[in-house]
């Protein structure tokens, strides 16, 4: 009985929401329609009667029925109520046009929807992303909905579905405590970059972390399943090039024989499967094989506002500095394969953990020509390390604190923290993470010869 009175109150307290679903198709409403010049057209008060009269309900009912609950269903609740908000202020988000939305984003979307939808995939010159981005696009055309809420819309569905592999991650460590790891997927949704990075900005970078998360899960938790690790990192690389920051983890897998040579059987088939309807449409293969290519060719200063370590040098030479930082990021790799090879390390899966962290941020922090967007896969892990090492929970404040400022320069032009300080501030904290993690690995060899 007490199951059924739950879910009719659920049912009947969030009835307001459904106004939401006017919000796509601009419906004026009279005097309660906001008209903004450049972000078109938005009903804010609409937004707020949906989830004031809502949360009126809940909250009222909450209060007179309070004896109803067991302390799961009070956390359950503050979950909803902490979904709620999170959405809500994503959709406060959505009218903002960001300069790659204008000058990339909103021009792939009008080229497929002028040139018969799918069957626009066949050409490759108006975009410079992965068929399996364009896949999407494509198939948003179709749907009755303003572009750009339709292409945020599907960056803001992952990072939910992201949010559930960090519960999962931080579980594996928390597997008696419920409420850790629901905080730290519920945390991931509210950390800053996040918020900016598919609501606002309208990119997906989240679509790639997402499979890197399940990478990392697997990795974590097993990393002799090498089949299950190559099988997402392959997903991630699919959808953008800065998956191969996953490096380490893969290369310790295969330094260890978890990952072997014929686990490539699974990148090139997946890769066949993605890009074989973009050929059937009419696409080359070689011009598919060729998109990572074209985009690290592109000509770019040595840091596009990235907290690199370029922020030093931002004045220097572009082509030398260029060539030396990636000779360094060679040298680095080919260092951490002989480590690996030699010491045969046994990580705990906390050391496997802040590998993949220090994976993630050491090689774009070091890379030259960085955007500030690479930086997001250890924006999401940063979230997690404060739950797995509370102790030096300021070291993944400051890593998200570093990429959140490095983002103003671009999305609202000023500069509130000099990038070289940003630089400075990141190259600390990876170094003193980095420490930690090899002195870990060290006490633990000298403990077991003695």
């Amino acid at each position: 009985m007490k199951s059924a009175q739950l879910w009719s109150a659920l049912l009947l307290n969030s009835l307001p929401l459904l106004l939401l679903f006017l919000l796509p198709f601009n419906i004026p409403l009279s005097v309660f329609a906001a008209k903004y010049a450049k972000y078109g057209s938005l009903n804010p008060y609409l937004i707020a009667v949906a989830f004031g009269f809502s949360a009126y309900l809940w909250i009222d009912w909450w209060i007179r029925f309070q004896h109803f609950f067991s302390k799961d269903a009070h956390l359950k609740i503050w979950m909803i109520f902490a979904l709620l908000i999170s959405f809500l202020i994503r959709i406060v988000f959505f009218p903002f046009e960001s300069d790659d939305y204008c000058n990339a984003l909103s021009m792939w979307f009008d080229f497929i929807q002028k040139n018969g939808g799918f069957q626009a995939l066949s050409k490759g010159n108006f975009s410079d992303y992965n068929v399996l981005y364009l896949y999407i696009i494509a198939l948003l055309t179709y749907l009755p909905f303003r572009d750009l809420y339709a292409i945020k819309l599907v960056s803001v569905l992952f990072d939910y579905a992201s949010a559930y592999v960090v519960y999962k991650i931080v579980r594996l460590f928390f597997q008696n405590s419920s409420l850790r790891p629901v905080i730290a997927g519920i945390a991931i949704l509210f950390c800053p970059t996040v918020l900016l990075n598919g609501a606002l900005w309208a990119q997906c970078d989240m679509m790639y972390v997402f499979f890197l998360l399940w990478a990392t899960y697997f990795f974590i938790k097993q990393p002799s399943s090498g089949s299950q690790i190559v099988f997402f990192f392959t997903w991630a690389f699919l959808f953008k090039l800065q998956a191969v920051f996953f490096a380490l983890p893969l290369l310790y897998g295969y330094c260890l024989g978890f990952i072997r040579k014929r686990h490539l059987s699974i990148f090139a088939g997946l890769w066949f499967l993605t890009c074989l309807p973009a050929w059937l449409l009419g696409r080359s293969w070689i011009d598919m094989a060729l998109i990572y290519i074209r985009q690290i060719g592109r000509s770019h200063p040595l840091s596009l506002n990235a907290p690199s370590i370029y922020q030093i040098v931002s004045h220097a030479p572009t082509t030398m500095f260029k060539y030396a930082g990636i000779l360094l990021v060679i040298f680095i790799i080919l260092s951490m394969i002989l480590y690996f090879l030699a010491y045969r390390p046994r990580l705990t899966p906390q050391e496997r953990f802040v590998l993949v962290m220090l994976s993630l941020g050491w090689i774009p922090y070091l890379l030259p020509q960085m955007h500030e967007r690479y930086f997001f896969g250890v924006d999401v892990l940063s979230v997690i390390y404060i739950f797995l090492f509370p102790t030096y929970w300021y070291r993944g404040t400051l890593l998200i604190f570093c990429s959140f400022m490095s983002y103003q320069p671009y999305l609202f032009q000023t500069t509130p923290v000099p990038l070289l300080v940003l630089s400075l501030l990141y190259g600390y904290t990876l170094i003193t993470i980095s420490i930690q993690w090899f002195q870990s690995i060290h006490f633990k060899g000298v403990e077991s010869q003695s």
